[in-house]
């Protein structure tokens, strides 16, 4: 909601957030998640950095024994088995080693140019303390840089012949396959869940939430509930559902805007205390049951 006239005036319109030409939050945070991950990989990272020139095979003789009776040892030789065995003649990558170091630059770069201002302050309550969202995102990016390592040692196997750390190629590339889906949705689950804030005024409330600001008047607001979501987690007889967090939805009119639970329980206390100030009469009793459960 949008109001149009002066503050004291009662008369508001429905409105969508306040539009601004930027880039979204969580497209930001996807775009830092693969790069950071990636520079971290590539630094990290055990690539071989040598390529496989050609593959010779050789046959090897093995020798066979046999067993004395009773099995009381060694009684002689009883043939040569072959075998062939694949040697790979290898030869360094030129171009790896400066390419690498490059790539972490030019990725270091990106990913500081795409997070620049998601962790900016915004007015009012933040749901999450900016050291927990730091904590968040460092996660994320070494979790996604196993990923990375994957993805890079799969296309330096893939085409460009290199030699494999891991004997896992299979596997290597299933994770290559998912490194980028995965990220998409930690950076979208880390936006909603960390860049939200909340500012409770006599008029009304604004929450922000991933770079869009949206006014409710109170006098559009009919409920302030708390709401459970669950995660379906495998236990003895089959997949129940467990209980993630308790979220607060604020319904209106027209929607229902709806905020992450905050981490700290200080922050809890903040919300309902500034609710309690400003919140009108007819919305009491949903603050006191709100104080009880969430």
């Amino acid at each position: 909601m949008t109001r149009i006239a002066a503050r004291s005036s009662t008369m508001y319109v429905s409105a969508r957030p306040i539009k601004r030409k930027h880039v979204p939050c969580y497209v930001k945070r996807f775009i830092g998640y693969l790069c950071f991950s990636l520079s971290l990989a590539l630094v990290a990272g055990p690539f071989t950095g040598v390529y496989v020139v050609k593959e010779v095979t050789v046959k090897k003789s093995l020798p066979v024994y046999r067993l004395g009776a009773g099995g009381s040892g060694i009684s002689g030789t009883q043939r040569a088995m072959e075998i062939n065995v694949t040697k790979r003649i290898t030869a360094p990558l030129p171009w790896f080693e400066p390419m690498r170091y490059l790539l972490v630059g030019l990725s270091l770069f990106i990913g500081i140019w795409a997070i620049s201002g998601i962790y900016k302050r915004w007015p009012g309550i933040h749901l999450t303390p900016r050291p927990w969202i730091w904590l968040g995102d460092g996660i994320c990016i070494i979790f996604l840089s196993l990923a990375a390592f994957c993805a890079g040692e799969h296309l330096g196997v893939e085409y460009f012949r290199m030699l494999p750390s891991f004997n896992d190629e299979k596997a290597f590339g299933w994770i290559a396959l998912v490194y980028v889906p995965v990220a998409a949705i930690l950076a979208l689950f880390s936006s909603q869940q960390f860049g939200q804030s909340i500012e409770i005024g006599t008029d009304g409330i604004t929450v922000y939430s991933q770079d869009k600001p949206v006014f409710l008047p109170w006098n559009h607001v009919t409920g302030l509930n708390p709401s459970n979501s669950y995660i379906p987690v495998e236990r003895i007889g089959g997949v129940w559902p467990r209980k993630l967090q308790t979220k607060l939805r604020i319904e209106t009119l027209e929607e229902t805007v709806t905020l992450a639970e905050p981490g700290p329980k200080k922050t809890k206390e903040k919300i309902i205390a500034a609710l309690l100030r400003n919140a009108p009469e007819t919305l009491r009793h949903d603050i006191k049951t709100l104080k009880e459960n969430w």
